[in-house]
């Protein structure tokens, strides 16, 4: 299967369409506060593959550091491209927060192993309200960022799993509940004329260098 991207998705939709480029941030470090250096001078030397010198709208993700070091890192090295990043917009809290992560309690993460379920399932099967909760200000977020971008933008949003499967399976017409998307795999969603859909990429493993 031909992977999907941005040129073609303006070749299905149109140069005109908005793109957002939802992405899981990269490796953390041992407590999970930050990207290690490692995976940052990575990015920065050879980027992530798919993701070029097309996007340039830089969201900030959430308030947690590890995801606005993702996307700085990106947007350093579109500029080794010889490319900019034209705007900038604030970090979001709706993108992940303590309130979340503090579901996954450690009789969560064990009910969840024992029966085999990915982040986005322990969520949904778990704790329906909290998901649906969540899910719901997520897709304000994601209504409110593509009415901020002009025609033909292409914004990189660095965020936490479940964050992009939820986005993927709330814009889907053919929601995948067994999505699990690892560090530095991303998503698009595209606002063709009224309608928000996701669009997987059908990436090989992105290895990082260490």
């Amino acid at each position: 299967m031909k992977e999907n991207s941005v040129k073609s998705i303006r070749g299905q939709y149109g140069k005109g369409v908005k793109i957002i480029i939802m992405i899981r941030h990269g490796l953390k470090t041992e407590d999970g506060k930050h990207i290690t250096a490692e995976c940052l001078n990575s990015i920065i030397a050879d980027g992530i593959p798919g993701i070029d010198t097309e996007v340039n709208v830089l969201q900030h993700g959430s308030y947690y550091p590890r995801t606005d070091e993702t996307g700085t890192a990106i947007s350093l090295n579109l500029l080794l491209k010889g490319d900019k990043i034209a705007r900038h917009l604030p970090a979001d809290n709706r993108l992940g927060n303590p309130g979340l992560f503090n579901l996954y309690t450690p009789e969560m993460k064990m009910e969840m192993q024992n029966k085999k379920f990915t982040n986005y399932q322990g969520l949904r099967n778990l704790r329906l309200e909290e998901f649906m909760g969540y899910g719901n200000g997520v897709m304000e977020f994601i209504k409110e960022t593509f009415a901020r971008l002009n025609p033909g933008d292409v914004c990189l949003v660095p965020t936490h799993t479940p964050t992009v499967e939820i986005a993927y399976n709330f814009c889907a017409s053919r929601p995948d509940e067994f999505m699990e998307i690892k560090e530095l795999e991303y998503i698009f969603l595209v606002l063709h004329e009224t309608t928000i859909f996701s669009m997987k990429r059908h990436f090989k493993e992105i290895k990082v260098k260490v």
